[in-house]
């Protein structure tokens, strides 16, 4: 999606917007440059709710907001791409993206020409390089784009999900495990190591966790998490030949994130514990995502940010 990205770039403010499109809300993150100094520019979170399937409506009331100039990027939930991993073809890197476009046309819902792709490599499997390819319509994320682009706005990035959730891992040569979810959405698996994503899945008829009870989430959910959770991790380290997994990591925004996590250590002999924001903003654990910047530039200091927004 780097190409689509570059139709929309401007010189680079220095305030930084996160919007995260789903297909029932638009979240968004905004973050004043100067807000660990400037009491008046406190960080903005909110959520739009998007009725009818008309993410378009939604967006267009991002137009109405009082921000300065800002440096914005586009986090894209499950339902708006795909990713499929292929065998990496033998050409030149300048040639790959108008190949990837015709081996992958009959595995996605979208037609050659309105695909927009990007790919990362994968790791290499029995001796066969793959690489997974992210596809989206490059129409619609255009229509979404330019109902909300303004002389106020720069793209920085549009990304997946799966690697906005792996950029909140902080970078290590150990490698991490993080299940995750954002709100609605179905839990994700992650596994990262040294800032890159070795491993994702989702597991499927998980997104009204939130509405279990203490009792149904210990009658064998937490237990199902704990096995596919292993399998993830006996990938990982068997067939990709990795070194073991040292930590789990939860991010889960719902109320009874402590009790998944405690009922988790109970099931594993690794470590897990609640994945840190930023000291502040932890209670605004479901805009997560948003807070992209402040990990990747280190925008903050949390004792800064605490005498301001407290």
């Amino acid at each position: 999606m780097t190409n689509l990205t570059k139709l929309f770039r401007k010189k680079a403010p220095k305030n930084q917007l996160s919007i995260i499109i789903q297909s029932e809300n638009v979240r968004y993150g905004y973050f004043p440059s100067d807000f660990t100094k400037n009491i008046h520019n406190k960080p903005v979170f909110n959520t739009i709710s998007v009725h009818n399937e008309n993410i378009i409506n939604a967006l267009t009331q991002l137009k109405s907001l009082p921000i300065e100039q800002a440096c914005c990027d586009f986090i894209l939930s499950s339902k708006l791409y795909s990713i499929i991993q292929v065998d990496k073809p033998a050409l030149p890197d300048n040639e790959l993206s108008a190949a990837l476009t015709w081996q992958i046309k009959d595995l996605v819902p979208i037609e050659p020409s309105d695909m927009v792709i990007d790919y990362f490599d994968a790791p290499t499997l029995a001796g066969v390089e793959k690489i997974n390819v992210v596809c989206a319509s490059e129409q619609k994320l255009k229509s979404y784009i330019e109902h909300i682009i303004h002389d106020k706005m720069f793209i920085n990035r549009i990304i997946p999900e799966e690697f906005a959730f792996a950029e909140l891992i902080t970078k290590s040569k150990d490698a991490t495990l993080l299940l995750c979810q954002q709100p609605n959405e179905d839990l994700m698996i992650l596994i990262v190591k040294n800032g890159q994503l070795f491993s994702y899945r989702r597991i499927r008829a998980t997104a009204n966790i939130s509405l279990r009870s203490v009792d149904e989430l210990s009658a064998g959910l937490i237990d199902n998490l704990s096995i596919e959770m292993q399998k993830s991790i006996d990938y990982f380290e068997r067939q990709l030949k990795q070194s073991p997994v040292k930590m789990i990591k939860v991010l889960i925004p719902i109320e009874k994130e402590s009790f998944i996590a405690r009922k988790l250590s109970e099931n594993t002999l690794l470590p897990v514990e609640l994945l840190s924001l930023p000291h502040p903003f932890n209670g605004k654990r479901e805009f997560a995502m948003t807070m992209l910047a402040l990990f990747e530039r280190k925008l903050i200091d949390d004792a800064e940010v605490e005498k301001v927004i407290a």
